[in-house]
């Protein structure tokens, strides 16, 4: 994987540099390719995927505000995050490493409060088996919703059952599926696959948003091929959501 380095603070508003350093010079494609998931990554932190995990997700923002070429090899964009978990950076670093499949080799991710570039800088340690709970974004504190695990068998199929306390329609369904459509683009990048394999190697596939019954809206993953902390984004992105609407959930549950 390509290292992770982050200095800085949280704080309420913070805004980050993010340069990636690229062992080629960055031509149109490498430019297009990093941008890409730079923009799903700044989607879904932007609906509420990465809160601090002593907020509301409805309360964090994550915004682009610019990108740019700086040497032959960098690639660099300027975040605004509001009340966003750092720990999300991994996410970025997974997807970066993804992209040795386009032939691109990203060696180093740099992360820099801009207001704190005198911070000592550290690296931070890759998912695996021990630490990916501490590692990845967790569900946020005030997530009030009651959260249920079934064991199903495996199975590369996983869906995500999200029970209303009223009924739902096919614009609730639309509603949620362009709001999380962020958190399929996630996985299917990659930016979960540690430590299930390296981001190049593990093929997770999107399902679709659909009702199953008259209050349950589902959530499915053709080939869910990532971290368990994968569920804890779309938890926080299904509760921004309905923090917005006049959909108010009673439980949730993963099989």
């Amino acid at each position: 994987l390509p290292s992770l380095v982050l200095s800085g603070s949280s704080g309420t508003e913070v805004s980050y540099e993010v340069a990636f350093n690229i062992s080629s010079p960055v031509d149109e494609t490498v430019f297009g390719e990093l941008a890409r998931i730079v923009s799903v990554f700044v989607e879904a932190g932007g609906h509420g995927g990465f809160p601090d995990p002593y907020v509301s997700p409805n309360h964090a923002r994550l915004t682009l505000k610019s990108t740019k070429l700086a040497l032959p090899g960098d690639f660099i964009c300027i975040m605004e995050a509001y009340y966003v978990d750092r720990r999300a950076f991994q996410l970025l670093r997974n997807m970066a490493g993804r992209l040795k499949l386009q032939n691109i080799d990203v060696m180093c991710i740099v992360v820099t409060e801009l207001a704190q570039r005198e911070i000592l800088a550290v690296d931070v340690p890759e998912p695996n088996d021990l630490n990916e709970g501490d590692v990845y974004p967790e569900i946020s504190f005030q997530v009030g919703i009651k959260l249920e695990g079934e064991e199903t068998g495996f199975s590369k199929a996983r869906r995500c059952l999200v029970e209303m306390r009223n009924s739902v329609n096919a614009l609730h369904v639309l509603g949620i599926t362009d709001w999380i459509k962020s958190w399929y683009l996630l996985l299917e990048a990659g930016a979960f696959a540690m430590p299930v394999g390296l981001p190049e190697d593990t093929h997770s596939i999107c399902g679709s948003v659909t009702i199953f019954d008259e209050n349950t809206v589902e959530i499915s993953m053709d080939r869910f091929q990532a971290s368990e902390n994968a569920w804890n984004v779309l938890v926080n992105m299904i509760d921004a959501y309905c923090s917005n609407t006049s959909l108010s959930v009673s439980k949730i549950i993963i099989d």
